[in-house]
This record gives C-alpha cells, structure tokens and sequence, in this order.
C-alpha cells in the first residue's frame, strides 16, 4: 500500500505525475498478489489474505 500526499499548492498535472510514479512502483507487486491467489473482496474493500486487520482507513472521496 502506498499514499501520496496532498499538498495546497499541487497542480493536477504534477500531482498527477506524482501518483504515476507510485503506481508504476507498486502495479507489479499487486498483479503479483492477485496472480498467487494472495488477495480476496470483502464487499468492496480489497483485502490481503494473511495481513493483520486494520482499523485504520485510507478513504477515497467521492469526486463529482
């Protein structure tokens, strides 16, 4: 799991450009996970089987 933070005076396009990078990163090892039968949905969160649960929450804002 990854997060890119936020800040006031990001443009779109470099705060864009910034979650490219991330994406790129972490892209292999989720094709990995779902490939090993490592990841299972609960509802609609994504989970992986093993991990501890927890209580903390990484949301995604609805965006009109």
């Amino acid at each position: 799991m990854s997060a890119v933070a936020v800040h006031e005076d990001n443009a779109p396009e470099t705060l864009a450009a910034r979650i490219l990078t991330v994406e790129n990163r972490i892209y292999p090892d989720a094709l990995r996970l779902l490939a090993n039968g490592h990841i299972r949905f609960d509802g609609s969160t994504c989970r992986i089987n093993g991990s501890a649960v927890s209580t903390d929450a990484l949301i995604s804002p609805v965006v009109n």
